[in-house]
């Protein structure tokens, strides 16, 4: 039986963003891309439309800081706030979507960053130190917007926690000059910010001869073997000094790795 599409399309500064709704009769049911749809990402219970209003008052820079109610920050401390991260290749993305799959009282948020890249169309400067500071300022703002929503919207729905697609530490590998200059671009301190996660999974990226079968045909994959490597060790140094935080090696069977993201998930519960 057909059902029909709804279009959302955007407009300001969400312009270029475009969401294809679909009713179903139940979570188990399965979606096919309609043929009009040449590429998309699903977003399923990732981004709810409070999200999206959140992101739109973001990025008119109406906001610098809001602080979360007293009684909502209170019991967000109690509700736990995992961030899952890992370079290219590295399983995060399939991994996220298996296990929001499974865990109906989990509510899982995207990648900030893919988001501005890849649906509003906003991509980071080149050769400008300045507009590049502003656009990791704007990610690191959306991210602590949309971490502060999803944790009002699992609180209400009742969930047991919040998995972040990346945290805001991630900024850290982008910087040349690593955790000085994010500290002070930001205003914030790397203890503030590992402060705001319970546990962290950093997935390491797999063998070069796996890297380059996976990634080798996907043009969203720039990177070569070797920069992947490197940003995933500029990302292990930006969250090596989290409390809780658990190395993910690469293993002969994706299963294997989801497995064990999936044992950490339960284990912070």
């Amino acid at each position: 039986m057909d059902r029909t599409w709804e279009v959302d399309l955007f407009q300001d500064n969400l312009a270029g963003l475009v969401v294809v709704e679909q009713e179903l009769p139940s979570r188990d049911t399965s979606v096919e891309r309609p043929s009009w749809v040449h590429k998309w990402t699903e977003v399923t219970d990732f981004l709810t439309n409070q999200h999206l209003a959140r992101l739109e008052t973001e990025l008119q820079g109406v906001y610098e800081e809001r602080p979360i109610h007293a009684r909502a920050l209170d019991a967000a401390s109690t509700l736990p706030m995992i961030v899952l991260t890992g370079g290219p290749c590295s399983g995060k993305s399939s991994i996220m979507q298996t296990l929001r799959q499974e865990f109906s009282d989990i509510h899982f948020v995207p990648e900030v960053a893919t988001i501005l890249i890849g649906q509003v169309g906003i991509r980071p400067p080149q050769g400008d130190a300045v507009a590049f500071r502003w656009f990791q300022k704007t990610i690191f703002r959306v991210q602590r917007a949309l971490e502060e929503e999803s944790l009002r919207h699992a609180l209400r729905c009742a969930m047991r926690a919040v998995i972040m697609d990346r945290g805001t530490m991630d900024a850290v590998a982008y910087f040349p000059q690593g955790m000085p200059e994010f500290e002070q671009v930001m205003g914030v301190t790397a203890a503030s910010e590992y402060a705001r996660y319970n546990r962290v999974i950093h997935l390491l990226p797999p063998p070069a001869e796996v890297y380059e079968a996976e990634c080798g045909n996907n043009s969203a994959r720039t990177e070569t073997y070797e920069q992947a490597i490197a940003l995933s060790d500029r990302l292990h140094a930006a969250w090596r000094e989290h409390p809780r935080r658990q190395l993910v090696s690469a293993t002969p069977h994706p299963k294997d790795k989801t497995d064990v993201v999936r044992r950490a998930i339960l284990n912070a519960l």
